[in-house]
């Protein structure tokens, strides 16, 4: 099983298009954990495709907290002959809830998209959840 979930703020985004067309939004974003009574800041490579990128780029901006649910990938690609690697994580699915409130809660987490209705997830608190099957591009948004 490769499944992620992940909340933080975001500290930069940027838009971009594959070379096969496709439009892709990446984040950073910053987890904060303590450790031996330290706190120390993480910072995550995360990706929004199609739809859902572009919603990333539209409702999102520097300093919102982010909270999404996806899967691990990793790539690699030579570059001035050095092989460079990197490990991102694709989002399958951004949790409204959480986003709205700040922080990640359980309640927010284990919802299940409901794009048929944009004002409740089926948890009973507000707001919707987006899966990326609910962006297939033959389907009416």
């Amino acid at each position: 099983m490769n499944k992620v979930i992940l909340g933080g703020r975001i500290g930069w985004i940027n838009d971009q298009t594959t070379s096969g067309g496709v439009g892709v939004t990446r984040v950073s974003l910053a987890e904060t954990v303590t450790r031996k009574g330290q706190k120390e800041t993480q910072w995550h490579k995360v990706a929004g495709f199609s739809k859902v990128g572009e919603l990333l780029k539209d409702k999102f901006s520097n300093g919102d907290y982010l909270a999404i649910e996806g899967r691990l990938e990793q790539s690699s690609w030579e570059s001035n002959g050095e092989t460079r690697h990197k490990t991102e994580v694709v989002i399958d699915r951004i949790i409204w809830d959480a986003c709205r409130n700040g922080t990640a809660s359980d309640n927010a987490s284990s919802s299940h998209p409901q794009p048929s209705n944009n004002h409740a997830n089926g948890n009973g608190a507000g707001g919707p959840v987006y899966s990326a099957e609910d962006f297939r591009d033959d389907a009416p948004l």
